[in-house]
């Protein structure tokens, strides 16, 4: 049985260092430089220019700042000065371009920047608007969501509206979203649940959740997964489109989730903005949660958006504190830097990450590395065998001597992902006496040299044989069981990611790796793996 279940829940956690005993100001926890102590309902970004952010305040209009929430400004005419904005959107095609949803006075719209506002909202007929969308493809077509009147569409940038709400399983809409990678599949969260239209509005069907639903956010690179956010229930999920719901609340509990949004270079990293808790973050899709409330003294968050260039920078908006903004470190815990260990880095954009050594030694013949994997039910019959042959030529002198002074590590890396995440590590000290009071290793036949640990100690590994040779001739073989008394071989989870590189390096900076893909995998389930390198 692995003993690393876990394994990228822990590493995503130590990605975004949470809560550190202490931090900086503004490095790993929630500052705020306004606007003011305004109420704040929504919150977006300039498509083209992320630093730029718009607030929509309650009873304030909309606020503007163009550094990343460090200033804000009011971007008010005397048509929005006093008016509650709950949304807002911007034209990706033409940022000046801004539509803000009212609660009265339905929608207004900017095409200066800010500079002068005018409601246009003919065919609107209910003008408290909770939700405004736009389509990724067409920014002239808009969807307006409202308290009572269901939802809107225009096909000409706002000028006219018509009802679209054949099917729609409720008239109060609170949230809306477009698939971006299906300008056609639109998502609205409605005091029944979540209705979905897959014909741009023209009909809707309900998807099936027993709550009302304030916020939807769609996995950019996997749209089939969809979060739905409600009022006291949590947090559902999706994998199929909407087709069926599972409550994701471990962490969460029973809160109300105003606002939620998917990182789009992390996409199993997941925040949800609570008027209850603050802000909540899974590194997992929404399988546990914890809090990330370190400095936010506003807990009522109405609104989280998260910068999509700087993905380190999140904002809030919150009931009468503004705008705090989170500061993402992910290579310090607030004590100092991290400390991956070996065979990882730090990467500014994913904290620790798997770091290959490079210029290793490759089988000098396709396809004659092996690599078999085995997780069991019980932790003792755990094995792995790795046969590494027809090597590139190795000298006896890159093995250094194990027998006295040379250490060995085994590094297995996941390069299934934007970068490699190191998914075992086992170690094969120097030296060391085994089995009957013999030592470890052996040196044989002037030809390389033997490790034998029938406990496995300290990381499973049981045999590891190196032999020197000429290209096509060096040979290694590496073996590891849990079968020793207290001993675990760190297996990681199945089925494993691919492709996987596992390497063999030594203290004197000397490796040897094999790569398996797809190609030469013969299995690979939630149990065992069988490869051949490529």
């Amino acid at each position: 049985m692995s003993s690393c279940r876990v394994r990228r829940l822990l590493a995503a956690i130590a990605i975004v260092g949470l809560l550190p005993s202490a931090a900086t100001a503004g490095v790993n926890t929630w500052t705020t430089n306004g606007p003011g102590s305004l109420v704040i309902r929504a919150l977006t970004f300039d498509p083209t220019t992320p630093s730029t952010l718009y607030a929509g305040a309650e009873s304030g209009g909309v606020h503007r700042s163009t550094d990343a929430g460090d200033s804000w400004a009011s971007i008010n005419d005397v048509t929005l000065a006093s008016a509650t904005v709950l949304a807002l959107a911007v034209d990706a095609n033409a940022p000046a371009t801004i539509y803000a949803g009212t609660d009265a006075s339905g929608v207004f719209v900017t095409t200066d920047g800010g500079t002068t506002w005018a409601p246009t909202n003919t065919g609107l007929t209910t003008l408290d608007v909770q939700a405004l969308a736009i389509d990724p493809t067409d920014s002239s077509i808009l969807y307006a969501g409202t308290n009572g009147g269901g939802v809107f569409k225009s096909l000409d940038a706002g000028a006219t509206w018509t009802a679209i709400n054949v099917g729609l399983v409720a008239t109060v809409v609170h949230a809306l979203t477009v698939d971006p990678t299906d300008a056609s599949v639109v998502y609205a969260g409605v005091t029944d649940g979540v209705s979905k239209s897959i014909d741009a509005g023209a009909t809707w069907t309900d998807t099936g959740i027993p709550a009302t639903v304030l916020a939807i956010a769609v996995d950019p690179s996997t749209p089939s997964t969809v979060y739905a956010g409600t009022i006291s229930l949590g947090a559902y999920k999706s994998t199929t489109a909407g087709a069926a719901w599972s409550a994701m609340n471990t962490g969460l509990a029973a809160v109300t989730v105003r606002s939620l949004v998917v990182a789009p270079d992390l996409t199993t990293t997941v925040y949800a903005g609570t008027p209850d808790g603050g802000v909540f973050l899974s590194v997992d899709a929404g399988a546990t949660w914890v809090g990330l409330d370190d400095g936010l003294t506003s807990g009522n968050v109405q609104a989280v958006i998260l910068d999509p260039v700087d993905t380190d920078l999140l904002h809030a908006g919150t009931l009468g504190g503004g705008v705090f903004d989170y500061e993402f470190d992910r290579c310090t815990d607030g004590g100092g830097p991290i400390d991956c260990g070996s065979c990882q880095t730090c990467d500014p954009a994913f904290g620790c990450i798997g770091e290959p050594a490079v210029g290793c030694g490759l089988p000098a013949i396709p396809a004659k590395s092996r690599l078999v994997m085995k997780n069991d039910s019980a932790v003792t019959r755990d094995r792995m065998v790795w046969l590494w042959t027809k090597g590139s030529a190795t000298s006896l002198a890159a093995f250094g001597d194990p027998t006295t002074t040379t250490e060995y590590e085994m590094c297995l890396f996941d390069e299934s992902g934007p970068v490699p995440m190191l998914a075992m590590r086992s170690v094969i000290p120097a030296a060391g006496v085994c089995k009957r009071g013999k030592p470890c290793w052996k040196a044989f036949k002037d030809k390389g040299f033997r490790f034998r640990d029938g406990q496995g100690v300290p990381d499973g590994i049981t045999k590891l044989q190196l032999k020197e040779g000429e290209s096509t001739k060096a040979k290694m073989l590496l073996k590891g069981s849990g079968a020793g008394e207290g001993t675990i071989l760190p297996l990681p989870d199945f089925p494993l990611g691919l492709p996987l590189r596992i390497q063999l390096r030594n203290d004197l900076s000397e490796c040897w790796e094999a790569v398996f893909t797809e190609a030469g995998t013969t299995k690979n389930d939630g149990t065992r793996y069988h490869g051949k390198s490529e």
